[in-house]
């Protein structure tokens, strides 16, 4: 979870997100001791979409001002089956409760997310087929933060999103706001097929946080 001070005024309490990401929903524990069942702990209590519940039940006690999904939130082999439907609750649960909730898609759920855009309005996945886009967060009123962030279009993508973004950067839509970038991808990797991209592209974006 993070939190941003408002340096402007004295009026606006600080800026509280909580980010969520590569919970694989639709993925089984395995390699469990033989003698799990001995130690208390239901095996449902260890699993991913307990951990999502958990969380959404974090952010509505903790009232966030947003929670941001970073990606892989399901697994791709169950995204249209047993994974989908506790995403798609988890959303309207913190929806209802006010909290703006804000995506970008992973390797894995390049296909689920965008799916789940179409059905809920107030769901905003950004930067779909592969484009950066920006959205801002208000609180009490006022902009609080911009949120820049980039999807998978598809389940490989062997360039970095990032030298994309430098190359073309988008403008603030908000002076004095800070500007938060999203995204799902391989970190100091080598080069590979899950978007690689390096810390020092990462700084030379100028924005002030990635998630």
């Amino acid at each position: 979870m993070s939190q941003f001070s408002d340096s402007d005024s004295s009026s606006t309490s600080d800026l509280i997100l909580l980010a969520i990401g590569d919970v694989h929903l639709g993925i089984r524990p395995s390699s469990l001791p033989e003698n799990f069942d001995n130690f208390g702990v239901e095996r449902r209590a260890i699993t991913p979409e307990c951990a999502l519940e958990s969380a959404v039940d974090h952010a509505i006690r903790a009232r966030v001002d947003a929670v941001l999904f970073a990606g892989d939130v399901v697994e791709s082999k169950n995204a249209l089956f047993e994974a989908f439907r506790p995403l798609e609750l988890a959303v309207r649960q913190l929806i209802e409760a006010n909290i703006p909730v804000l995506g970008v898609a992973g390797n894995h759920d390049f296909e689920a997310l965008p799916r789940l855009a179409r059905m809920i309005d107030r769901f905003e996945l950004l930067g779909v087929d592969g484009s950066w886009e920006a959205r801002v967060i208000h609180k009490a009123g006022r902009p609080a933060a911009e949120i820049v962030g980039w999807s998978f279009p598809e389940k490989q993508v062997r360039s970095s999103p990032v030298a994309d973004l430098i190359r073309h950067p988008l403008t603030a839509d908000h002076s004095g706001v800070p500007r938060i970038g999203l995204l799902h991808g391989d970190l100091d990797g080598s080069g590979g097929h899950y978007a690689p991209f390096t810390s020092s592209e990462l700084s030379q974006t100028g924005l002030d946080a990635w998630l």
